[in-house]
Order: C-alpha cells, then structure tokens, then sequence
C-alpha cells in the first residue's frame, strides 16, 4: 500500500477515472485507475516504479480485453 498525497504526471481529473475503493479494517480507502497509476510511474521515472511498468502494462491490457468481452 502507498498512500500519495501528490501524484506526479497526472492532474485530479485523471486520478479519479477508473478510481475505485475497498475496504479494509472498518474504513473506505480510495485508489487510482491502472492507467493513472500507469502515467504516474512513468513520470516519477524511479527505478522501482519503472520496473512495475511492465505489470502495470500487462494487467492493464487484461482489463481491457475483459472489458470489451463484456
């Protein structure tokens, strides 16, 4: 779990697109989109969230292919 208070190459709007929530221990936690989370590897340009970038890639691709099955 990272908890981001400033999320670097994306604005508010394009945080909140595909965001979700879950619950954990009696409380509602919000999370970005996979794209957003995506773009936000990328810019921060770190090389552990670089090396996420391929995984991140790959689910993302899978979600669209379900999607469109849907």
């Amino acid at each position: 779990i990272e908890v981001l208070t400033k999320v670097a190459g994306i604005d508010f709007d394009q945080a909140i697109d595909g965001a979700g929530t879950f619950h954990l221990a009696g409380r509602t936690i919000p999370f970005i989109g996979r794209g957003a989370l995506l773009k936000n590897k990328r810019a921060a340009g770190r090389p552990k969230d670089l090396a996420v970038i391929p995984t991140l890639e790959a689910t993302l691709l899978m979600q669209r292919e379900l999607d469109q099955q849907s």
